[in-house]
């Protein structure tokens, strides 16, 4: 019973922690066009699951080519962003957003 318990409050604890590590992402193109190149986001890092992606014109319109499949808890694009998403190699790569897209 204890050790499960245990496991239960492990479980939990790593839940917690995660969100704790979500993040609003802002894409700066400063170093190249790649997606995979955390020097490219606001602030540093690239991009996971659980954070927030935002392109804004305001701050770069550079294009981002996605060299592997990513995913983000949401994406927003700014009407001034007017650079493009695009795989690399491979047009069929997948961004998958969790919660939503947002086009303001």
């Amino acid at each position: 019973m204890k050790s499960l318990l245990y496991t239960f409050i492990l479980l939990l604890s790593g839940s917690y922690f995660q969100e704790l590590s979500a993040a609003t992402k802002t894409w700066t193109g400063s170093v190249s066009n790649s997606w995979n190149e955390s020097n490219n986001w606001q602030p540093s890092g690239v991009p996971t699951a659980n954070d927030d992606v935002f392109f804004n014109g305001e701050v770069s319109s550079i294009n981002c080519q996605l060299s592997t499949n990513k995913s983000a808890k949401s994406i927003t694009i700014e009407s001034n962003y007017t650079g493009i998403l695009f795989g690399a190699d491979n047009p069929n790569r997948i961004l998958t957003v969790i919660e939503g897209i947002n086009l303001n």
